[in-house]
């Protein structure tokens, strides 16, 4: 948790920044502590109260001595896609207002271990507590944040041939 305080302090001078970028629809990938710090606040393992920036609405808790850890599967509904992963974490995000699970797992503990959630997907933000290589494993994650992204740029959707990703 120590590096943890060391970014919460720095992050809150991009507090506005990032949040900014989000409500304008900016496509991000947060990854377990910057998913967690996107949101309200993370209760530490000594019971400190690290302060996020806000920019999503859930909060994570730390657990008493437990870890999840291992291989993940989740799936998403909207996308009719699963995706792969490890998990390593003692946090446990519970998701708020405006928020929807990355995906339903089907193996693993994903956010918390109680509501059968993996992730977050607010706007063009995706959250998530896989570890390792989330994109090179799932590789429709990868094409959907470039296509968000490219089509946030131009906007129109742009067509990314089958052949650079197949």
């Amino acid at each position: 948790d120590f590096e943890q305080l060391i970014i919460s302090e720095d992050i809150q001078n991009k507090k506005e920044a990032l949040t900014s970028y989000i409500e304008n629809d900016g496509v991000l990938l947060a990854i377990c502590g910057g998913y967690q710090l996107l949101g309200h606040y993370y209760v530490g393992a000594q019971g400190e109260k690290i302060k996020g920036i806000g920019a999503l609405d859930h909060y994570t808790l730390s657990q008493d001595n437990n870890r999840f850890i291992g291989d993940i599967e989740i799936y998403n509904e909207e996308f009719d896609e699963t995706y792969y992963g490890f998990e390593n974490h003692n946090g446990m995000t519970f998701l708020g207002e405006g928020e929807r699970p990355l995906g339903t797992v089907k193996q693993g503990k994903g956010n918390n271990g109680q509501d059968n959630g993996e992730g977050v997907v607010y706007k063009n933000v995706f959250g998530s507590y896989f570890h390792g290589p989330i994109l090179a494993r799932n590789k429709n994650l990868g094409i959907r944040l470039i296509r968000t992204a490219l089509e946030k740029k131009y906007g129109e959707p742009i067509a990314i041939p089958e052949t650079l990703y197949k």
